[in-house]
């Protein structure tokens, strides 16, 4: 009752931060349109390219912790003229002597379903824009918040001018809590990362590198390291308290761990062996035992190992998940195979996917909580599906949801997620060309089902198209490093106040895979609730 008081109170406080905080007044409707706009808002929301929706925020406040990143929008529309040659800025965020910089990025627009959607982040450094009539385009501001920086309140300045004239102007207020973010996270997040198509776009070498850091930044690891897992130039990797794992594809790499052990068991311990992709049927879970007892010949019971399955409890009068325990103790099911019997009765796909047992008391989640309890490890994943109401990372999400889901994840007890790829460029549109133009280009797939999905396995751009040596990132993969920031908390919060009660708080934003608001200032009140809350807590 006590901790119930607590969040009653803090989430009235969020809530007047929020309105207060980002101006969240609504426009007066009897007020003329105006020419040209500035509005805020929150910088997960995809407000399409030709869309004009004014969220009457003429102010926004971000609230971050550090060591954290996040970001807002602004966005400008052109109501009822074009717009030519317009310039934006934003200062750096000031506390009295305390400063921290400000970044800014550009929206990039894909055809989605027909629709100008947001997703690509493209850096921007102060190049003239222009915008035409009945159109809008989206900017953001970021704040990477350095460990140690001093709590409080931060200001930020956005102007967008027209030559020398100022058109329009906004404060960012940044709200630092007291409290830091370990580099270590709580959340194994690792997702593929395929140097081929990095190489063939190169004009000059040593992109993966940079692009094996990009995701590091946002809380990522990639599959492979920089360096072959052996070396010593991988050693900074492998110290990285960022780097929450790497894959080793073969059993017969077991040896090579087992020599990386001998000279850190702590560097041995990233080794994740995949050898199996999607088991389903007998002759792949027969190959994940004979991996098995190869690594285990050479590691003993000390060592990971993964296979993302979907095909659920027995086939015939094999139980699939106890054939592979001989050998799994990393256990990834797609999400979709959490689905509750209340969820379920108004799924179509339901009996495609659903556990089956010969206990019929027993759950999917009851199985994998069993396997918990005797030490394995629970992740889960995605890829272009389960299709909704599941999450997944797809354009057409709404941009909340990729956030959302690591919220799911905290809800259920899973410490790792796993996506296959992040620059699956190319070979997905007749005609495509070079990688390079694939990875802006090549937005949809058609799925198993006949159906399209957009941006599956595309969460980064190849920044050579647009001028960059690097990667060009995404709201996609922003919302994933901020889910995986929020999930820190999360975990923060559990060792003061127990499972059971965070568990509470996450309620109101999620019960279940396929049950969670569409709410965003909900969401977003949330989880200025969950900041507060553990501030205090922390504070004790």
């Amino acid at each position: 009752m006590k901790l119930r008081r607590l969040c009653a109170v803090l989430l009235a406080i969020a809530c007047a931060f929020a309105v207060a905080g980002c101006g969240d007044t609504k426009p007066d409707t009897e007020k003329p349109v105006e020419e040209f706009s500035m509005f805020f808002d929150h910088g997960f929301n995809k407000q399409k390219q030709n869309e004009l929706t004014n969220t009457g925020k003429t102010s926004y406040t971000m609230y971050a912790g550090k060591n954290e990143i996040e970001n807002c929008q602004f966005i400008l529309a052109a109501n009822t003229t074009d717009k030519n040659g317009l310039t934006a800025a934003v200062s750096k965020f000031v506390k009295g002597s305390d400063e921290i910089d400000s970044i800014m990025y550009k929206a990039e627009y894909f055809l989605v379903d027909g629709k100008p959607t947001p997703d690509a982040m493209l850096p921007y450094k102060g190049e003239s824009f222009d915008i035409a009539k009945g159109n809008s385009q989206i900017f953001f501001v970021e704040a990477e918040i350095p460990q140690g920086a001093a709590a409080g309140d931060y200001t930020a300045t956005v102007e967008v001018k027209d030559g020398e004239e100022v058109l329009k102007s906004g404060v960012v207020t940044l709200h630092v809590w007291d409290f830091e973010l370990s580099e270590e996270t709580s959340n194994t997040v690792i997702m593929e990362l395929e140097e081929g198509r990095l190489t063939a776009t190169a004009k000059k070498g040593g992109l993966y590198g940079t692009y094996y850091d990009f995701l590091l930044r946002n809380r990522v690891s990639a599959y492979g390291l920089p360096y072959d897992f052996e070396s010593q130039k991988a050693e900074k990797y492998l110290d990285n308290p960022r780097v929450r794992g790497f894959r080793v594809r073969t059993a017969s790499d077991a040896v090579k761990v087992k020599r990386l052990g001998d000279r850190n068991p702590a560097w041995a311990e990233k080794a994740i062996f995949y050898t199996v992709d999607e088991p389903r049927n007998e002759d792949a879970w027969n190959k994940i035992v004979t991996d098995g007892n190869h690594i285990k010949s050479q590691l003993g019971d000390n060592y990971r190992f993964v296979s993302p399955f979907f095909t659920p409890g027995y086939i015939g009068s094999i139980d699939c998940l106890e054939l592979m325990r001989k050998a799994i103790n990393v256990w990834c099911p797609k999400t979709a195979l959490y689905t509750s019997e209340e969820e379920a009765e108004n799924i179509d796909c339901w009996e495609d996917i659903k556990f089956y047992s010969i206990d019929p008391d027993e759950t999917f989640e009851s199985r994998m909580q069993s396997y918990k309890e005797q030490g394995d490890e629970l992740w889960w994943y995605t890829c272009w599906d389960p299709t909704a109401p599941y999450i997944t990372l797809n354009i057409e999400e709404k941009g909340v949801n990729p956030r959302i889901m690591f919220w799911q994840q905290k809800y259920f007890d899973i410490t790792g997620y796993l996506y296959f790829m992040v620059n699956e460029w190319g070979s997905s549109t007749e005609g495509a060309g070079s990688w390079a133009e694939d990875s802006w280009d090549a937005h949809y797939k058609v799925n198993s089902m006949g159906e399209n999905t957009w941006g599956d396995g595309q969460l980064l751009y190849c920044g050579e198209r647009r001028g960059y040596d690097g990667p060009v990132g995404s709201m996609r993969l922003n919302a994933v490093r901020d889910g995986i920031e929020d999930f820190e908390y999360m975990t923060m919060l559990e060792k003061k106040i127990g499972f059971d009660k965070v568990k509470e708080l996450i309620s109101a934003v999620t019960t279940g895979v396929a049950t969670y608001t569409s709410d965003t200032e909900l969401f977003a009140n949330q989880r200025i609730l969950l900041g507060n809350t553990l501030e205090a807590e922390l504070k004790k």
